[in-house]
């Protein structure tokens, strides 16, 4: 039982950004920055159902992120494909994770669409915790 006076988080959201920077600052190819910073997702959903959240919002690709140059970009998609096409997410939803997303999606190739689309539908009945990736989102776009 959780006191009256605790402080109870319901959701929490986390700007996945500084992977870049990570990578450089330890002398390391982007792309591990970046998949590195994916491989992530599964302690922190992990430690969020053990404290009780209910939700989890990863903000993984804004709208300014289509600004980067294009061998970054085919960089993040291939990070999509390979988590969406491996383990990390299929354990998640065996788990009892949620997976939605928010964002425009229709820029994304097609192949993402429907791997995401996939992921959705197998886990909608899933109630353990709701995790959202925030994809192709962007503040200034919903002002």
């Amino acid at each position: 039982m959780i006191p009256t006076n605790t402080l109870v988080l319901t959701h929490v959201a986390f700007i996945m950004d500084g992977n870049r920077r990570w990578a450089k600052r330890n002398k390391l190819p982007l792309l591990l920055g970046h998949d590195t910073g994916a491989k992530c997702i599964e302690p922190i959903v992990e430690k969020a159902v053990e404290l009780h959240i209910q939700y989890l919002t990863f903000w993984a690709f804004s709208t300014e992120n289509w600004g980067r140059n294009k061998i970054e970009i085919e960089i993040l998609m291939k990070i999509f494909r390979n988590m969406l096409d491996g383990p990390i997410i299929d354990r998640l939803i065996k788990k009892g994770v949620r997976l939605q997303t928010i964002g425009d999606l229709q820029k994304f190739p097609q192949d993402i669409i429907e791997k995401l689309q996939k992921k959705t539908d197998e886990s909608k009945n899933n109630t353990v915790i709701t995790v959202i990736l925030a994809l192709n989102y962007g503040g200034r776009d919903e002002l």
